[in-house]
């Protein structure tokens, strides 16, 4: 007797539907025919099966990316996050607060979420917001942060801080930790980084986290390394070639600026993990050492301001001073008048500057005013590409700037007289100076300007200059009430003279001899009058008593 062994299974199984509960529009059915119509009054809406069998209901396009808008209303939309694409039509939402589709500025003409303008997108217990840029002006809690260069902002309309956003090269509550440390290294023409990893950065494992120049992280010249001589303990160490022969092995680029400047710079990109290709954790930042080629300065001592040019660098400007010396070669004071005639120097030194260790004076300008291209402004040309202008007496070849005591960080002219323009009692000197690095002293040389110039040189177009302007005090003797003749003038001055005295002269003569003329008509009356005896006997009228000369008076 055989036995059938029969094993029974039972097979539990759960309703798995096409679109999540949460997307099935309201009071929307479309189980028969007719009803499926029903979904096309909704924009991006389809007919799914509900959870219970048989019974299907209109819901939002779930596979297109469609959900039921979360504002309650029965509509299918399209939400998307900070930096997603978005459309310009009401199906499409930015889900995060203070943020609008507008177009990314990206060549493929694409519209993305971003945050509103005042708005700064950043995070906030975990999760990206937009919050409202606000300042220590209204909230003075934000005064250590925007110290630090970091954007304080709010959550709550911008009654309170709620936080404060940093630049990839520094973190911490108000930015005060710097994480990328960047030193322009003249002796050894290099770029050295340091880097202080951010939190949850390990460099100890071999697969954690890595900073290398990106694109480059194969090359092992463009690694960091965890320990360098260079940086601080716990930093990591980078150091790129600026020299033009090794610069591109890591593909650092060298830029003019400005026609003033050149730059060198480079992208540097840090890994949390290294088996992980292109993560929303990589870090990336930009570091440049930027060098002044060229620098415009007035004559008086002055300090530099500049702004960064990128977000991690070092900007080295050059500790120059431009000055007037005296006579004595005493500096003048600034507002200290100079005497038309007297005599003084133009110095140019470069004070304390271990970047830079030399200078040559390309031109210089004089002028009425302080903006040199003032349209009223009178100009005259004193030194261009180098040497004495032409139609210029002040400076000639022999006392142009010459380098002082053999350090080409000192120049000086020889004694020039000062001179006045025709307007104004003031004299601005605008002067252009290249600089260059030290152990680089031939990229300036001085000019040797008693050769004829070469066919070749010509005069810098007004478009490429900028200058910064100090006033210089001119003590005129023809504006200060001294008269001053020349020799012509002073010929008709005397003649003027002499013929005033001649005509005085004259008139002294005419006046003594009609004197004597009226003394002699006064004898005679006199002479007359006395043998009359009426006229003895009587008084003389008052205000009319004749002279009498006594000798000849009869007694």
């Amino acid at each position: 007797m055989r036995y059938l062994n029969i094993l029974l299974f039972a097979c539990s199984c759960t309703l798995v539907l096409a679109v999540d509960e949460a997307n099935f529009l309201d009071r929307l059915e479309c189980t028969t025919e007719t009803a499926k119509a029903a979904c096309a009054s909704v924009a991006n809406s389809i007919c799914s099966e509900t959870a219970t069998t048989g019974v299907f209901g209109c819901a939002c396009d779930q596979d297109a990316g469609f959900e039921k808008n979360r504002d309650g209303t029965n509509t299918c939309v399209k939400y998307s996050g900070l930096d997603i694409e978005c459309q310009l039509t009401a199906s499409s939402v930015c889900e995060v607060s203070d943020s609008q589709c507008m177009d990314s500025g990206a060549l493929d003409n694409q519209y993305r979420c971003q945050c509103k303008t005042d708005f700064i997108r950043t995070t906030l217990g975990g999760q990206e917001i937009c919050g409202m840029i606000i300042l220590a002006t209204d909230v003075p809690e934000c005064g250590l942060c925007e110290q630090n260069d970091g954007t304080c902002f709010s959550s709550d309309g911008g009654a309170n801080k709620a936080g404060c956003k940093c630049d990839v090269s520094r973190s911490g509550p108000n930015c005060e930790t710097v994480n990328v440390d960047v030193t322009c290294d003249t002796d050894n023409f290099v770029m050295q980084i340091c880097y202080l990893p951010h939190d949850g950065f390990n460099f100890t494992d071999p697969n954690g986290a890595a900073m290398y120049v990106d694109q480059k992280g194969g090359e092992q010249a463009c690694k960091g390394s965890p320990i360098d001589p260079a940086c601080p303990d716990g930093q990591v160490g980078l150091a790129l070639s600026l020299n033009d022969t090794e610069r591109e092995t890591c593909g650092t680029s060298f830029q003019p600026s400005s026609l003033e400047n050149v730059q060198y710079e480079n992208l540097i990109r840090v890994v949390k993990n290294q088996t992980v290709i292109g993560s929303n954790t990589d870090i990336t930042f930009r570091c440049y050492c930027s060098f002044v080629k060229y620098t415009y300065q007035k004559f008086a001592p002055i300090g530099f301001g500049s702004s960064s040019g990128g977000e991690t660098g070092q900007i080295n400007i050059p500790n120059l001073q431009l000055l007037i010396l005296d006579a004595l070669f005493v500096p003048v004071g600034n507002g200290v008048p100079m005497r038309v005639g007297d005599t003084m120097y133009l110095q140019a030194q470069l004070v304390e500057d271990d970047v830079y260790g030399s200078m040559v004076v390309q031109s210089c300008v004089a002028s009425s005013k302080p903006n040199l291209y003032a349209l009223n402004a009178f100009t005259t040309s004193l030194i261009d590409t180098g040497c004495p202008a032409d139609g210029q007496t002040v400076l000639t070849p022999e006392n142009n700037f010459q380098v002082i005591n053999g350090s080409p960080s000192l120049l000086r002219t020889g004694s020039i007289t000062v001179f006045a323009i025709p307007t104004g009692n003031s004299v601005y000197l605008h002067c252009r100076l290249k600089v260059c690095l030290t152990g680089d002293e031939t990229g300036c040389p001085q000019p040797n300007c008693t050769e004829a110039p070469t066919p070749n040189r010509q005069k810098r177009s007004a478009a490429e200059t900028v200058f910064i302007s100090k006033q210089l005090f001119i003590q005129d003797p023809h504006k200060d009430g001294v008269i001053e003749m020349s020799s012509s003038s002073f010929i008709i001055g005397v003649t003027i003279g002499l013929v005033s005295l001649v005509v005085f002269g004259v008139f002294i003569i005419f006046m003594i001899q009609r004197t004597r003329k009226n003394r002699k008509t006064d004898r005679s009356l006199m002479t007359l009058k006395m043998a009359d005896p009426v006229w003895t006997t009587q008084c003389p009228q008052r205000f009319a008593q004749p002279r009498v000369q006594r000798s000849t008076v009869r007694l």
